[in-house]
């Protein structure tokens, strides 16, 4: 029975993705939640394949895309959303890519996934694509390519160095701590939930 569910779930979520980044979305891939999307989408087709969920190198890449997509959520529910119009929050694009991927993600990741042995540092590898998009950004503001439909010199507001200054890395160390504390809760969960039923 957890086999079937967890199949159909880790089935949705790709389709989940294609219809809300590629079908309603705009496919813009200088946000990262589009990316962390298209990340989720490739670990989780991955984890459909038998074989793969006894490497812990897919394992571990999982884990690290389901944060991603858990930062996606709590940044946009918590920081974006207020920012935006009603039009919008009520589109499918953003139900799909800001709700029901993450969650969706989670539940398969604390509920289903057979927790494997960790390193005590190994919840650091989940701070990695936050980093490496940051470095994206930065590339892309250099080069002054825009962001989305609007033309945006930044993707999100708390990365306008010309607006914020030095409290862009306060924002980006802030956004750091996050990701280590809820990686490492999401490790603790996990292990703690599926030990229980």
């Amino acid at each position: 029975m957890k086999d079937t569910v967890s199949f159909f779930l880790r089935l949705s979520i790709p389709v989940c993705v294609i219809l809300g980044v590629f079908v309603f979305g705009s496919a813009d891939f200088g946000y990262f939640t589009n990316l962390s999307n298209l990340w989720i989408l490739a670990a989780t087709a991955i984890y459909l394949v038998p074989a793969a969920r006894t490497r812990k190198v897919w394992y571990l890449a999982l884990y690290v895309c389901t944060v991603s997509i858990f930062l996606t959520f709590l940044v946009f529910s918590t920081m974006l959303a207020p920012r935006m119009g009603v039009k919008f929050l009520r589109s499918p694009e953003n139900v799909l890519v800001h709700f029901v991927v993450p969650i969706l993600s989670i539940i398969d990741w604390l509920c289903l996934v057979p927790p494997m042995e960790m390193k005590k540092w190994d919840f650091c590898w989940a701070t990695l694509p936050p980093l490496l998009y940051i470095g994206y950004v930065c590339v892309r503001v250099s080069l002054r390519i825009p962001f989305g439909k609007s033309l945006d010199t930044v993707p999100y507001f708390f990365l306008d160095w010309e607006k914020l200054g030095p409290k862009v890395l306060l924002w980006c160390l802030l956004l750091t701590v996050f990701v280590l504390v809820f990686g490492w809760l999401f490790i603790f969960l996990q292990k703690k939930i599926q030990k229980t039923k």
